[in-house]
């Protein structure tokens, strides 16, 4: 993707103990992922949403009880554009800080990503606050985890609008919807699960290059600590049958010996 496209323009923060490679502007844009901060007192609600959104395709920073947002806003920002978050989930009461008030925070910075509360169910208050202090949306806890990517999707397509019309990448008779994660072949929709449809978009955005197997390992499965260079050819199997006229003579992903993959 052109950089022309990234809404994140700009260089980066520099404060003490903030990784600079967190502090990039949403570097991922340019290649169609999403970058969330998840703010929660606990562990364990911090895994629960980042695996949810992970399995989406989104790249997840967890924040321990909002210490990296605190430390973030006391960076005089230049450009408030340039935070470098697409998506703020945020729990509305942490451990040692107030969840709300760190909405507010934001806000007042002109820091205006979509923001979405997480709140707990016998605290219904705290989602009018929340809404009065500046959230997008909120969201009461337990969820149902395809309402809450359902919102953070909702959030983003406003956010992102004037770009999302770059959303549909085509091939001949092969169409992607990065936004709405739908593919169609030869105008009949087919189901792609979440590693197939990352690895049919990463080959579609740049057609004619050839991918070794660990760059796709890398790109698509992240740090999943089972993948292996198999777990490549296992799925380009599975969408070369979902995708192509005749899967053993395939014409949209080409093996290129000693090498890998490529598309078109």
């Amino acid at each position: 993707m052109n950089d022309a496209f990234a809404p994140f323009p700009g260089g980066l923060f520099h404060r003490s103990g903030v990784p600079d490679e967190i502090l990039e502007p949403a570097p991922l844009v340019r290649d169609w992922e999403i970058q969330v901060l998840v703010v929660a007192r606990e562990a364990s609600a911090r895994s629960i949403v980042s695996e949810i959104l992970s399995e989406e395709g989104f790249r997840t920073i967890e924040d321990e009880d909002g210490r990296f947002v605190s430390a973030l806003l006391e960076t005089t920002f230049s450009n408030p554009q340039s935070f470098p978050f697409h998506l703020v989930v945020l729990e509305s009461q942490l451990s040692r800080r107030n969840g709300l008030d760190l909405c507010q925070r934001l806000r007042l910075q002109k820091i205006f990503v979509p923001i979405l509360i997480l709140n707990d169910r016998d605290r219904q208050g705290d989602r009018i606050l929340g809404l009065e202090r500046g959230a997008d949306v909120c969201l009461s806890q337990p969820f149902d985890s395809r309402e809450l990517v359902a919102l953070c999707r909702s959030l983003l397509r406003r956010f992102l609008g004037y770009w999302s019309q770059f959303s549909v990448l085509q091939f001949e008779s092969v169409k992607l919807d990065t936004w709405e994660h739908r593919v169609w072949v030869r105008d009949r929709e087919i189901t792609l699960s979440p590693q197939e449809f990352r690895l049919l978009g990463l080959l579609m955005r740049h057609p004619g290059r050839v991918w070794t197997r660990e760059e796709l390992l890398d790109r698509v499965w992240k740090s999943n600590v089972h993948r292996s260079t198999k777990t490549v050819d296992v799925h380009i199997s599975q969408l070369r049958k979902k995708i192509e006229p005749d899967p053993k003579n395939p014409k949209y992903i080409q093996t290129i010996p000693g090498r890998g993959y490529q598309f078109g």
